[in-house]
């Protein structure tokens, strides 16, 4: 019995397969047969429009109107073989490398390569005869097409500018579903990649008629955008920057130091005016600026004025308050001291000598501490809640949504820390 159930799906399974390939077979004739003309027409209707390879990006200016980046017209020699039959191929390829003066055997090997109905590109910037017999000639299939390459006009700010070239593979499906093709040129990283929806241009667009490519519709430029940037004020801080970092590496105790940032800004509407990283290797300058909004940096003293802006809201800091610059110890912990001995100081002159006693006191105070020598100290539990909700005011922990990649910043531990 148990065979004869076995034996029985075996010839389930037999009808079954020789029905698939019969099927199978149903639908090759069909196509390849019986209704061959009706898609040979779908599959030339599917090509029978093209694109030039890419449009003109917008130009970036800077605030003033300064041009920074801008587009050189590159003519290019492209092919289409739709139409095109394999004795045509030849002569045109024959044609072709006359004209370009190439050899026949490369001309027709660039015509017959990828997929069969790729748009080929047989040369970039032939001469001005070249481009000018092609021209006249009109041969079948060949495309005579322009193609635009970036310049950048400024070498202050190019690292940030970003650039230009192919859809990145991790991209792909991004780019096809908003309606790019493959071939496409985007921008790929920074101001290029951030703004590309608006530096886009609208590509030429070609039909084919009585087997030749007509222009339907010319391409159009992309929109040009305006940055917030000052390129001339760019310049100084850049090189400022670079004088100061040579300089402060020659001064002792440096031997970690490597790199400074420069951020200047209008703090009524937040525009970047300039933006600058530098970093010394050996006897050389890089840029980094990109690590301005990528990397974590630790403020340093330059948060000692936010930090007095909390005293101030919190009322733990009065304007022109005095106190005294002494060490402050807490058990089981070094002396907690300013650079050196700092005498009497107010809420400016704390500043200006960059007084570290004249913090800790104001810590104390907004965290309603009871400061006693080489004792424990406790604080409340909002403490450093107060210190980041105001310090967030100045983009200090939180994202600035500057239209690049960007980290938060460093916001330290959650819990109440000791006093540093």
């Amino acid at each position: 019995m148990r065979n004869q159930r076995i034996n029985k799906k075996i010839s389930i399974l037999k009808y079954l397969t020789i029905l698939l390939f019969l099927l199978i077979i149903l639908k090759i004739t069909n196509i390849q047969i019986v209704n061959h003309q009706k898609y040979v027409k779908k599959y030339h209707d599917t090509f029978k429009y093209i694109y030039s390879l890419t449009a003109p990006r917008g130009r970036i200016y800077d605030r003033n109107g300064i041009l920074l980046v801008d587009n050189d017209i590159v003519k290019i020699v492209r092919y289409s073989n739709i139409n095109v039959n394999s004795e045509e191929e030849k002569e045109i390829a024959r044609k072709l490398a006359e004209i370009l003066k190439e050899k026949e055997e490369i001309v027709l090997k660039k015509m017959q390569s990828g997929y069969s109905y790729d748009i080929k590109t047989i040369k970039e910037n032939p001469t001005e005869e070249e481009y000018a017999l092609l021209s006249e000639l009109n041969l079948k299939g060949v495309i005579l097409d322009v193609d635009w390459k970036r310049v950048y006009k400024t070498e202050y700010l190019n690292v940030l500018l970003g650039s230009v070239g192919a859809i990145p593979a991790e991209k792909k499906d991004y780019y096809l579903k908003q309606g790019y093709s493959l071939n496409d040129k985007v921008g790929i990283s920074f101001i290029e990649e951030a703004y590309d929806k608006y530096l886009k241009g609208e590509k030429s667009k070609y039909v084919l008629k009585k087997n030749e490519y007509k222009l339907v519709r010319k391409g159009s430029a992309g929109k040009d955008i305006y940055l917030t940037i000052d390129i001339k004020l760019q310049e100084k801080v850049e090189k400022i920057l670079e004088n100061e970092i040579k300089k402060a590496k020659k001064e002792k105790n440096t031997e970690y130091y490597d790199r400074s940032f420069v951020i200047v800004s209008n703090p009524k509407t937040g525009e970047i005016l300039a933006i600058s990283g530098k970093k010394i290797i050996g006897n050389k300058i890089v840029d980094i600026t990109p690590e301005v909004m990528t990397s974590t940096i630790q403020g340093g003293s330059s948060v000692k004025g936010a930090s007095n802006i909390v005293g101030y809201k919190t009322g733990t800091l009065k304007i022109g308050e005095i106190r005294n610059d002494f060490c402050i110890k807490l058990k089981n912990m070094n002396a907690k001291c300013s650079w050196k001995s700092l005498g009497t100081l107010n809420d400016i002159t704390a500043l200006k000598y960059s007084s570290n006693s004249f913090q800790y006191q104001t810590a104390i105070k907004i965290g309603n501490g009871n400061y006693k020598y080489n004792q424990n100290l406790k604080l409340n539990n909002d403490t450093l809640k107060k210190y980041r909700d105001i310090f967030k005011e100045f983009g200090l922990g939180v994202k600035t949504e500057i239209d690049f990649k960007e980290s938060e910043g460093y916001v330290g531990n959650k819990k109440n820390p000791e006093l540093v």
